[in-house]
């Protein structure tokens, strides 16, 4: 009887492709709910939980009374993206209103992405992409999962008029972190496909 040779790769998941499509241009977090925004120059992320520091990180939810009555986000949460390009129209559309722009620490997103537009990003969240920020051996791998659409919190906290329109489809975006490691500022985005 004919013996197939075991052909290791059969049970192994299945190889990925990368292509570099942006760079980290800044990192922030908060300590806790309504405290303003801290940049950073690196930032540890852990798988399932969140940015070591920020107010969404499980942990510090657990144990912060800030956040004794807020609903524990789920994994799909776990950290927040938004394009530099987007915020740059945004205040492009304030200042011809008349309005104060929000500066990149005031969209309280976490990651500001550069040489990608906002609506590149809303493609990738549709895709459900697998992304990678940073190399090989220390970066962090996320599942994004969801627009992380503009509400009126902001405004409200930073007294200035109309986050909510300036950032429709421009408010980036959510992902769940399926690999722990460090995000640098400048660290590079890379999309992650399935190899054909």
């Amino acid at each position: 009887m004919l013996q197939l040779p075991w052909r290791r790769h059969q049970y192994q998941s299945i190889p990925e492709r990368e292509h570099s499509l942006s760079n980290v241009n800044d990192i922030y977090t908060s300590p806790a709910k309504g405290q303003a925004m801290v940049r950073r120059l690196v930032v540890f992320a852990v798988k399932g939980k969140g940015l070591v520091g920020d107010r969404y990180h499980t942990d510090n939810i657990l144990t912060h009374a800030t956040y004794k009555n807020h609903r524990i986000p789920n994994a799909s949460r776990n950290i927040t993206l938004i394009a530099e390009h987007g915020i740059q129209e945004a205040q492009t559309y304030l200042k011809n209103q008349g309005f104060i722009p929000f500066t990149s620490s005031e969209t309280r997103r976490n990651i500001v992405l550069k040489r990608i537009t906002a609506e590149e990003l809303n493609t990738l969240e549709q895709r459900k992409a697998k992304i990678r920020i940073g190399n090989r051996l220390t970066g962090v791998t996320i599942q994004l999962t969801d627009l992380a659409n503009p509400c009126n919190v902001p405004s409200k906290q930073y007294g200035k008029t109309d986050f909510l329109h300036a950032f429709e489809g421009r408010g980036g975006v959510r992902g769940e972190i399926l690999r722990s490691g460090l995000i640098f500022r400048s660290s590079k985005l890379h999309v992650l496909t399935p190899k054909s």
